[in-house]
């Protein structure tokens, strides 16, 4: 996990991450357009059958807006284009080569 990585994010109107994690600390800026977050945790160990609950309002962050996830921050979140009819951009800033890094999705079942 050698590295800090850095990704641009272009969001179509309306798209969507499913519900994931990244396990390393990271910095996202928008430049462009807003992004809704939801941030989940984990009731139980997910080898336990642990299930997802939102743990928070969704946040949305506009532009010039930055946020921080981490393991100890909460790092289980889903992340959506705020707007159906343009596009959203952001930077994201991982503290990792973030395609090396081992991650999970997750569905709310």
């Amino acid at each position: 996990m050698d590295g800090v990585s850095v990704v641009s994010f272009v969001w179509g109107p309306g798209q969507a991450t499913p519900i994931h994690d990244h396990t390393v600390w990271g910095l996202i800026g928008v430049l462009r357009g807003a992004e809704i977050v939801q941030g989940y945790s984990l009731n139980n160990a997910p080898h336990e059958g642990g299930t997802l609950i939102a743990n928070c309002e969704m946040k949305r962050l506009d532009a010039g807006s930055v946020d921080a996830v981490s393991p100890d921050l909460g790092d289980i979140h889903r992340v959506s284009n705020a707007f159906n009819d343009r596009v959203s951009i952001s930077i994201h800033v991982y503290g990792a080569n973030i395609g090396a890094v081992p991650r999970s999705t997750y569905t709310l079942d």
